[in-house]
């Protein structure tokens, strides 16, 4: 029985990092790990249960995390990449929530 390991943040953000970096859809990627791991390409059923499991309950498959960690590392020009994405949307946050807060402030100031 395949043990599956309850979904973190980080598995979530791995996943999503893998599916962008190679161009494809999350079932694509429990495709290839189940490919990888076992040897043998999964019949659609067997990708299924995995997936449901990962979309109804939040679990990941061990083979899928380590899929995922193996690509990353083998492309590490991604996470650069996402890095950088990571800090521009963090500063375009802060810089949204200090206009909200000068505006209430002036609205506050005006009435």
């Amino acid at each position: 029985m395949e043990k599956n390991v309850n979904l973190t943040t980080n598995d979530w953000i791995i996943l999503r990092m893998t599916a962008q970096a190679m161009e494809t859809s999350e079932y694509q990627i429990f495709v290839a790990a189940y490919l990888g791991w076992y040897g043998k390409k999964p019949d659609c059923h067997q990708v299924d249960r995995f997936f449901g499991t990962y979309l109804s309950r939040g679990e990941i498959p061990a083979f899928v995390r380590h899929f995922t960690r193996h690509y990353l590392n083998e492309h590490p020009e991604y996470l650069r990449h996402y890095s950088a994405q990571q800090k521009t949307q963090h500063l375009a946050e802060r810089i949204a929530f200090l206009l909200i807060v000068i505006l209430v402030g002036l609205a506050i100031l005006i009435f």
